[in-house]
């Protein structure tokens, strides 16, 4: 039994002794190997500049810089022929119905009545009274300032625009 324990023990470490598959040998060299002495110098002094120029990088950017500010343009002088001015007449607007007359009326005195309710603690105005007066005077002169009032909006935004 002792032989037997002994030769298992030397039987399992035989097994795990056991080395792998063998390796080809057939030997490889590096691409540098078939460049002649010329090409390897020429790469390595690239390399070296490539380097050189990374590192002065910024150098050389202020520099280029500096040149384009330094650089006077001349501007050229284009000649143009003057054209001929042409002014349009305009078309003569038709003349509102009664009924649009009124609208637009009315929407002048609700424009004008509701300045005065928004202004009524304004200190330009003493009364009730000044204030109305002040929009009659801003209605007339809008009157004064389109010609044809009652022909297109062109009055409300007038009285607006017074009124602001």
């Amino acid at each position: 039994m002792r032989y037997f324990s002994l030769l298992l023990i030397f039987f399992l470490l035989l097994s795990c002794a056991q080395t792998g598959k063998k390796r080809n040998s057939t030997k490889t060299y590096s691409a540098d190997v078939e460049k002649s002495f010329e090409e390897i110098e020429k790469e390595k002094a690239i390399e070296l500049y490539k380097k050189l120029r990374w590192d002065n990088w910024k150098k050389i950017q202020s520099k280029r810089k500096a040149l384009r500010r330094s650089k006077v343009t001349r501007k050229k002088t284009r000649y143009y022929k003057k054209r001929k001015v042409v002014k349009r007449k305009r078309p003569v607007k038709p003349a509102l119905g009664a009924e649009k007359v009124k609208e637009l009326q009315i929407e002048i005195s609700q424009n004008m009545s509701f300045f005065c309710m928004a202004k009524r603690k304004d200190s330009r105005f003493k009364n009730e009274n000044d204030c109305h007066a002040f929009t009659q005077n801003v209605l007339d002169s809008c009157q004064d300032k389109v010609g044809q009032p009652w022909v297109d909006r062109s009055i409300i935004n007038c009285v607006k625009r017074k009124l602001r």
